[in-house]
C-alpha cells in the first residue's frame, strides 16, 4: 500500500486530470484564522488554530453545486526558535484526503498543507475549516504564524479547471506566559482618586506647617 501522502498526490493528479489541470482565473478566495492572537498560559501548554478559506463575493468563479471546489493548499510558516511551535494538525472533515510535510527554510519552520474532496465543496460562503494546528509553548515570549498558498503550483482548484488560489497572507500571533491583568476601568478612576487625595492631603499638610511656622515668627 502507497503511503498515505503518495496516495493523497495521487488523488490529486486524478482529480486535476479530470478537471483539465487548471486555467488562469482571478483568485476568489481568501484565507482566515479563527482568532488574530492566542494565549499558552505555560511552557508545555498547547493552542489550537484553526485556518479557513471562504469565497469574496463578486470575484472570480463561484463555487456551488454545479462547481464544486476540490483540492486545496497551503503553507504556515513561523520561526523555527519561536516561543511556541507545531506540534500537530488535524483536517477538517469536510475533506476526504490531506497531507502535511513540514521543512525548514532558513530561520523558519515551513508546514505544508495539501486536501482533497473528491465530491467537492459546493459551498464557501461560510469560511470553510481547512484545518487545525496545535501549537505548544516552548518559552515565554511569542511566535509570529504566517499563511499562505504553496508556490509554485496552484492549490485551490474548481471542477472548471479555474485557479481560486488565495493571494492574502494573514497572520495569528501565538503568545506564552501569564496574561497580564489589566485594571477595570473603575479601578482605574478609584486609583486616581486615591492618589489625588492622598496628594491634596499631603499639600493641606504642608500648608498647615508653613502657617504654624509663620505665626510663630511673628510672635
Amino acid at each position: 500500500m502507497l503511503p498515505r501522502r503518495l496516495r493523497s498526490l495521487s488523488l490529486l493528479a486524478v482529480v486535476l486530470a479530470t478537471a483539465g489541470w487548471s486555467r488562469p482565473s482571478q483568485g476568489s478566495l481568501i484565507f482566515s484564522f479563527d482568532s488574530p492572537s492566542y494565549a499558552i498560559a505555560n511552557v508545555g501548554g498547547t493552542a489550537n488554530v484553526g485556518l479557513y478559506v471562504a469565497q469574496v463575493p463578486g470575484t472570480g468563479p463561484t463555487i456551488n453545486a454545479a462547481n464544486p471546489l476540490l483540492t486545496g493548499g497551503l503553507q504556515l510558516t513561523f520561526a523555527t526558535t519561536g516561543a511556541a511551535t507545531e506540534t500537530n494538525f488535524t483536517a477538517s472533515p469536510r475533506w476526504d484526503n490531506s497531507s502535511v510535510g513540514t521543512a525548514i527554510n532558513g530561520s523558519n519552520t515551513v508546514v505544508s498543507l495539501t486536501v482533497l474532496s473528491l465530491a467537492g465543496i459546493a459551498d464557501l460562503s461560510t469560511p470553510l475549516l481547512l484545518g487545525t494546528f496545535t501549537f505548544t509553548g516552548r518559552t515565554f515570549g511569542s511566535t509570529m504564524a504566517l499563511a499562505a498558498t504553496i508556490h509554485p503550483g496552484v492549490n485551490f482548484i474548481d471542477r472548471n479547471g479555474d485557479n481560486l488560489d488565495p493571494t492574502n497572507t494573514p497572520t495569528a500571533l501565538i503568545r506564552v506566559g501569564p496574561a497580564t491583568t489589566v485594571p477595570e476601568p473603575t479601578s482605574l478612576i478609584l486609583t486616581a482618586t486615591v492618589i489625588g487625595g492622598a496628594c491634596g492631603l499631603g499639600g493641606l499638610g504642608r500648608a498647615r506647617k508653613l502657617r504654624i511656622k509663620h505665626e510663630a515668627k511673628r510672635n
